[in-house]
């Protein structure tokens, strides 16, 4: 689990380019996740995938 915080900490940074920016996505309840926050999501392999994919979408613009 570990790694993948890592991991989503080094996209987060990718996407949002700040590190305060970064830790924030992380830890606040987000819209399209169904009001979870994408950290808590971390622990299961199929949140971790849908918490990447929202940030890729959010990177290419695509926000529905």
């Amino acid at each position: 689990m570990v790694l993948t915080i890592a991991k989503a900490y080094e996209r987060a940074l990718d996407v949002f380019e700040t590190p305060e920016y970064a830790i924030i996505w992380l830890t606040t309840p987000n819209y399209a996740l169904g009001f979870k926050r994408p950290i808590d999501m971390l622990s299961s392999p199929a949140d971790s995938e849908e918490v990447f994919c929202t940030m890729g979408r959010i990177q290419h613009g695509v926000f529905s």
